[in-house]
């Protein structure tokens, strides 16, 4: 955020070796106008979030690095977690696709928010 915002001077630490996550420096939540508009919120604790009334077949395309792949999968409902001939599986076995990225996106697919909310 300091490289979004000249002066901001947000205190930050270094990204963990042990995981490569970056290590929380927030303890309160702060409400940054921004000198180019809009506003950015400073928040502590928080590392994830989750999707509420979003379908399962719909996470990938919220995936920049995983929404290419999608069309090139063998079976159109392919859910890109346990399926033969799934582009995005193969993406991620031969390192196109990072494994914490490809993670994230199972995690959200697989996660109760992410299952039809509909009638």
């Amino acid at each position: 955020m300091n490289a979004i915002e000249e002066g901001l001077a947000l205190r930050v630490q270094p990204v963990s070796t042990e995981n490569a996550k970056g290590k929380h420096t927030t303890t309160t939540a702060e409400l940054l106008k921004l000198s180019s508009g809009g506003y950015l919120v400073d928040t502590p604790g928080i590392r994830q979030f989750e999707l509420w009334d979003i379908e399962p077949q719909e996470v990938a395309g919220l995936f920049r690095d995983i929404r290419p792949l999608v069309d090139k999968c063998r079976f159109s409902d392919c859910l890109h977690l346990h399926e033969v001939d799934c582009a995005v599986l193969e993406a991620l076995a031969d390192g196109r696709i990072d494994p914490r990225r490809y993670n994230s996106y199972a995690h959200l697919v697989e996660s109760p928010g992410a299952q039809y909310s509909g009638n």
